[in-house]
């Protein structure tokens, strides 16, 4: 008996060990642990501009910080809704355990963000762009939680800066020409145009606005279609456009053509940061499309361990630059994780981010 109970004491230990590491190893792989491996899904509207690689390198860097994120991102090169929608559903098929997406033209983008929301059980962001037309309609969307910008307010803030510092006064009379650089009426453009005549209403009433439809990805075309309409309008007053190759060929223009227009900026680019250096731009309005990219990857990471999304909209809003700040340019482009880490201190000061009204991404 003794013997029999001296070699049953050391297996009945090795027994319990066993079934405490097995059930710590289970606990460590549950939903909600902080270290847990998780995949990750995201599309861009377009692949082509800075502004969406910003927000991939954004994504990417906090995939890097967190060791334990399997992330994908892709997008068309162009425009292409229908492209985009076969993309988000073929990442989809593969299991992602969260996924974020930019619905642009909601409207039609309205049985895939079902689908996504059913699917991965509500893991779904809206970013970029906002799962709705209007306002009004952001409580039917199946997307309840939008990361992004206040685009209409962020254009407004630029183009008021921009009259400020021309000179420009409520007296002041002739054509301001203005453009957006898709035709769409409920996207990011046609929210910066918004802003862009808000800021010309109250600030230059007795001018006369000119607008027009520009391109995002084609430079020359993009320059061409400027170098069309201002040969009709040379003594314009003010110009702008909402994205950064419009920047891009006004600069260029001024350059060329000597025109006396003020020009502010959307998008930080080596020319308009050349304008803002030598005075031909006044003002440069840059989205954090890096802290963007970074807080949606952040947050889709923190759902697909367990922790629910906010309802609404989580600003992650822009940077001003004049020619008092231009140096600091330099650093966001450089050094973005450096020069981004107060704004992302901040956002996620308290774990999850808070959210403010859904109504607030279409103000």
């Amino acid at each position: 008996m003794r013997s029999r109970t001296k070699t049953g004491v050391p297996a009945l230990a090795l027994l319990m060990a066993t079934v405490l590491l097995v059930g710590l190893t289970a606990c460590g792989s549950s939903k909600g642990s902080d270290s847990e491996k998780v995949s990750v899904s995201m599309a861009v509207v377009l692949t082509g501009l800075k502004y969406f690689q910003e927000e991939k390198d954004g994504a990417e860097a906090f995939a890097a910080e967190d060791g334990k994120v399997d992330l994908e991102v892709t997008g068309p090169p162009g425009f292409d809704p229908e492209l985009a929608q076969k993309q988000v559903r073929d990442m989809l098929a593969k299991g992602p355990d969260a996924m974020g997406i930019s619905p642009q033209p909601p409207d039609v983008w309205r049985r895939t963000m079902q689908e996504l929301v059913t699917q991965l059980d509500g893991k779904v962001i809206a970013y970029s762009e906002v799962p709705a037309a209007t306002a009004e309609q952001a409580g039917e969307s199946p997307i309840k939680t939008i990361v992004g910008n206040n685009d209409r307010g962020m254009a407004r803030e630029m183009l008021e800066t921009t009259i400020k510092l021309s000179g420009l006064s409520p007296s002041t009379t002739g054509a301001v020409v203005l453009a957006p650089c898709t035709p769409d009426k409920t996207g990011t453009g046609a929210r910066r145009l918004a802003g862009f005549v808000d800021a010309v209403k109250e600030l230059l009433p007795n001018t006369t606005i000119q607008t027009f439809v520009t391109t995002p990805t084609n430079r020359q075309e993009n320059y061409d279609l400027w170098a069309d309409k201002m040969s009709v309008y040379p003594d314009a007053v003010l110009a702008a456009g909402t994205c950064g190759d419009d920047g891009n060929s006004l600069y260029r223009l001024k350059q060329e053509k000597r025109y006396k227009y003020a020009l502010g900026a959307m998008e930080l680019t080596p020319e308009s940061l050349a304008g803002l250096n030598d005075g031909s731009i006044l003002a440069v309005q840059t989205a954090n499309t890096w802290v963007m990219g970074y807080s949606v990857a952040r947050m889709l990471t923190l759902a697909a361990r367990g922790e629910q999304l906010p309802k609404g909209f989580v600003p992650t809003g822009g940077t001003l630059f004049t020619r008092e700040n231009a140096a600091d340019a330099v650093r966001r482009e450089n050094e973005p994780a450096t020069f981004f880490r107060p704004v992302i201190d901040k956002i996620f000061a308290n774990g999850m981010p808070k959210a403010e009204p859904a109504e607030n991404a279409w103000q």
